[in-house]
């Protein structure tokens, strides 16, 4: 199969955003006097959208109320301290130049919240990264299908013939539940044992070797 498209997860994907969202939690969990956490606790939690990393990073039997306060807070902190440490992770901005020089559509869909996914992939990546989704409430979380689809429309791609790339089993699944060919990628936040049992069946440990997943179709 050749395959016409790459989509990408953000988080743990193309950029190390752990320092920054381990920051942005601690900031939260210190203003209400909560016990901090520590990154792999923190990366443990991630991958499911912002309210549940901060329903997981809050104390055990936490009310909603007060959940619901560290949510408003972490998104206000967080908006102003995206890019304090968040780089991308080494050989990525060569393989998505590549690509892009190559003709692939490319496209970003994370349960990061929107306005987050968008300016963070501007900053980073431009134009060579055309199309930017993130979690816009409703049916928009993956492994919800409904991202990856409204992407390959944007892009006028077919999902059969477009690779999702993770680090996380909910990329597997979401790739699955869009009718796209699941790529799991192990330097990001779960392990390679996590992510074959979630049904990946490609996986790369570099991006040099996943840029050798997608030439080979």
């Amino acid at each position: 199969m050749k395959y016409n498209a790459v989509f990408f997860d953000l988080d743990g994907t193309l950029l190390d955003t752990l320092g920054d969202l381990t920051a942005a939690v601690n900031h939260v969990l210190t203003t209400l006097g909560y016990p901090t956490r520590t990154k792999e606790e923190v990366r443990s939690f991630i991958g499911d959208g912002f309210a549940l990393l901060i329903q997981r990073s809050c104390p055990a039997g936490t009310d909603a109320g007060d959940t619901d306060k560290a949510y408003t807070l972490f998104a206000e902190y967080y908006s102003n301290h995206l890019m304090d440490t968040t780089v991308p992770y080494e050989g990525i901005p060569e393989l998505i130049h590549r690509l892009s020089a190559e003709g692939y559509p490319l496209a970003v869909v994370s349960n990061k919240r929107d306005d987050a996914v968008k300016f963070l992939v501007s900053s980073f990546f431009g134009e060579k990264i055309p199309v930017a989704l993130g979690e816009r409430g409703g049916n928009t979380r993956k492994p919800s299908p409904t991202l990856c689809i409204e992407a390959a429309e944007k892009l006028n791609v077919h999902c059969g013939n477009t690779l999702y790339v993770g680090d996380s089993p909910s990329d597997i699944k979401t790739a699955f539940n869009a009718g796209m060919v699941p790529v799991a990628v192990t330097w990001g936040f779960r392990s390679r044992e996590a992510l074959v049992s979630a049904g990946a069946a490609l996986v790369a440990d570099t991006p040099e070797e996943l840029y050798r997943i997608i030439k080979k179709g």
